[in-house]
């Protein structure tokens, strides 16, 4: 894992799944794989905004269901 964004990505969402880092792909279906529910999403969310300096809006959530769409999602916000 080179990429320094994912690495930080990675453990915001770990760390609100309570799981290990390496234990979900960039392209997994967080909510299936982690069963991450809508909550959990605001949580994940909220970690990315403090970690990133970024705004999620709320109705974006459902468009970032994996880590690869919010690392996208990263690259294209200032």
């Amino acid at each position: 894992m080179a990429d320094p964004k994912e690495a930080r990505l990675r453990r915001v969402v770990a760390r609100v799944a309570r799981v290990e880092p390496d234990s979900f792909d960039v392209d997994d279906d967080l909510r299936v794989t982690l069963g991450l529910d809508s909550l959990s999403a605001l949580r994940v969310a909220a970690g990315v905004e403090r970690e990133f300096g970024v705004t999620i809006p709320d109705e974006r959530l459902h468009d970032l269901p994996t880590m690869k769409a919010m690392l996208d999602y990263l690259k294209e916000t200032p």
